[in-house]
Formats: C-alpha cells, structure tokens, sequence
C-alpha cells in the first residue's frame, strides 16, 4: 500500500457564497462571492478504502497563506478546506490520476465507500490529558479570525465537483461544496503537482529469506475443529495440527513459551476420530484465490489448506504457517505457505510426518523436512 503526498505551487481561488439557507428564494438569486487566494495545496494518497479492493482514500488539504505560531497551529486571518475522497481502486496501490479523475457526490451512507464519493465531515472526541479532545475529520471548511488559530468548522455533506488532468502534467478541481452552515462554496483550481512518496511498505506475509532444509520437530498438538468452514452442513473434518521445538509449551490452543512452530489443517473424513491421529496418505495442498476463500469442491478429505496471506492472527489465520515464537508472542520471522504437500506414515512406533511447503513470496522459499511424533498432544 502506498501513501503519496503532492505539493501544488499553483494558485486556487475558492468562491464562497455567503446566503445562508434560510435567506434563500425560489427562482434565480443573486450570489455574493469572496475570491480566496489558496496557496498551500497537499494531496495524500491513502491506498485502500478499507481493504476490501472497493476504492482509494485520498486527502486534499487547501490553505491560504497563513502564519504559524510556535506549536505550528495556523493563525488567522485565513481559510482552509479538506476534502477525503473514495478513489477507483488501483490495484498497483499508488498515486495515478487515471483513478483519481473521476465526478465526486456524496457519500450514499456511511458503510458505502464507493468510488468518486467523498466522506462527509464529522466530529469526534479522544482522549487527551485534562480531558477528551474533540476532533473535525472528512471533508470540511474551516475559517480562522485574525490573530486566532481556533478554527470554525463548516462540516460538508453536499457537493458536486470534478476532478480532472489537465495539460502538461495539471490537476483541475472544479465544483461546489456545501455544509451544516447551509453556504454554498465553489472550487476552481489547476495546479501542477509535485510527487513525495511518503508509503508505509505492505505487511508482507513471509519473512523467509532463504530455503530451510531437513526442519524438525519434536512434539506435536493435534486438534479437532469438526467442519469450520460449514457448521451447519457438515461434509469434512478439519484437524489442526501443531509440530513444535520441545520449549514450546503446546498444552492449551495457544502457544506458550519459546521456539518454532509449524501449524497446518488437515481435511479427513467426517467420521475420523482424533483418537486415531492423522490418516496415513499424501496430502496436497489447497490454494485460497485471491480473496481468501476455498473453492468448495476442492474441499474434501485427503488434502490441507494454504495459508492465507495477510491474515495474522485467530480466528483468521487458517492453513499452513510456520512461526518463530518469543515469550507467546510472534517473532519477525514467520511464513505463509501457499503451496507444497503433507505425507503422514504411521507405525506402532509412532507418526512419520514428512512436508515440502513453500512460501508465498515470488521467488518462493522451500521448507522441508519430517518429525516422528511418538503421541500426540489432543486437545
């Protein structure tokens, strides 16, 4: 995910027509306007709306030439106006103006974050020494007296504006706005913008950074989860199986202490009794698509899971994972398999568990080897 600033050196005028609603006639009125000179201009690219793939945040803030005082509040005369906008959704997660271009309106309701809409403005509190903060986020208006930095808000809930490319690398603005001080505000800018990537890096799902060979472990935990994925219609079994370095402490359904961990889920059939520990046969690997389901014919006794990249803890880790603990908790070094196979061969002595799994990285890392497991930890 990539967040990008870009600084306009251009020069914005922002119309305001000051009737208030409860002046307004049917029938064409006259507009008073106010020319505002806007030179201070950022864009924030925020990537994913919520990480789901529906849209893109991005942030305009517009300010006049103001000064600062010494904690940087603004201080007055001046204006200022934010605008959160819900973008097309770029699937290379970075600033492209062939998804930002776009006609923007409202937002329909507040769980819609649908493209070329834009977040009303809201206010909110948190807590803050002395007391709790009230805070002004989403699209808003804001003016400022002179020698004051306290800003009065006018939260935007209506609009209508466009955003487009211009010539030779601009970016136009043009519309109107409007808020709970029922006035009318109109946009007409063009700037040409200059770029700073400012991105927090994606979390990465493996941490692997070369192939491990001959991996062993010395105990295991296996769990029956019956048939997580459809309770209710039951037609496989799923067991979750733990191998582990012997300082972990696997007694319970987390684990405890110290050490490595492989973890995997293991489809049998709907009858198998946990008693029995882990059917003898080869086990190849499920892969999940790319929102992070199953195919649910390729859910069948006799195959294990993928992991699921991205997602990092219970109840939503599933499938195959290797994790290096300290003190219960995740290390930095961790992988999400995506491919790979399970062989499990079992004798009076005990459980051969062999596994070839490889991680979600492209190149991918390999991770290989087998543990005998004597008795199982059942939980």
């Amino acid at each position: 995910m990539k967040k990008i600033v870009l600084v306009f050196g251009a020069l914005l005028s922002l119309v305001a027509c000051n009737k208030a609603q409860s002046e307004l006639q049917p029938g064409p009125q006259e507009q008073e306007t106010l020319s505002c000179p806007y030179t201070n201009v950022t864009l924030t690219y925020l990537g994913d709306d919520i990480g789901e793939q529906t849209s893109d945040a991005y942030l305009i803030k517009l300010w006049s030439d103001m000064q600062s005082d010494e904690f940087g509040n603004l201080q007055g005369p001046g204006e200022l106006v934010q605008l959160l906008l819900n973008a097309y959704y770029n699937p290379a997660q970075e600033l492209n103006y062939s998804f930002l271009k776009g006609k923007y309106s409202p937002m329909s309701n507040s769980g819609s974050f649908t493209p070329y809409s834009f977040v009303p403005g809201y206010q909110t509190s948190i807590p803050a020494p002395g007391g709790r903060l009230t805070v002004y986020d989403g699209s808003y208006y804001g003016s400022l007296e002179k020698n004051s930095s306290e800003i009065e808000y006018d939260l935007l809930d209506e609009g209508d504006f466009e955003i487009v490319k211009g010539d030779n690398d601009t970016l136009i603005i043009r519309g109107y706005l409007a808020g709970n001080k029922f006035k009318k505000r109109y946009i007409d800018w063009k700037g040409v913008p200059e770029l700073k990537d400012e991105a927090p890096e994606e979390i990465s799902s493996s941490t692997l950074s070369r192939d491990f060979e001959n991996v062993s472990f010395a105990k295991a935990q296996l769990k029956d989860e019956g048939d997580i994925m459809d309770p209710y219609n039951p037609s496989v079994k799923y067991l979750r199986l733990f191998l582990a370095d012997e300082s972990l402490d696997l007694t319970s359904s987390k684990p405890k202490g110290d050490g490595a961990l492989l973890r995997m889920h293991i489809l049998v059939d709907l009858d198998w009794s946990i008693e029995n520990g882990i059917p003898d046969g080869e086990y190849p690997m499920i892969p999940c698509n790319e929102s992070g389901a199953y195919a649910r014919e390729d859910l069948r006794p006799g195959f294990i899971l993928s992991g699921n990249p991205g997602y990092f803890n219970e109840p939503y880790i599933s499938g195959a994972w290797y994790i290096e603990w300290q003190n219960s908790l995740w290390t930095r070094n961790y992988a999400c398999f995506t491919s790979g196979s399970l062989k499990v061969v079992n004798s009076q002595e005990g459980c051969e568990i062999s596994y070839e799994l490889y991680d979600c990285l492209e190149p991918s890392h390999r991770f290989s080897g087998s543990s005998f497991i004597k008795d199982f930890i059942r939980l």
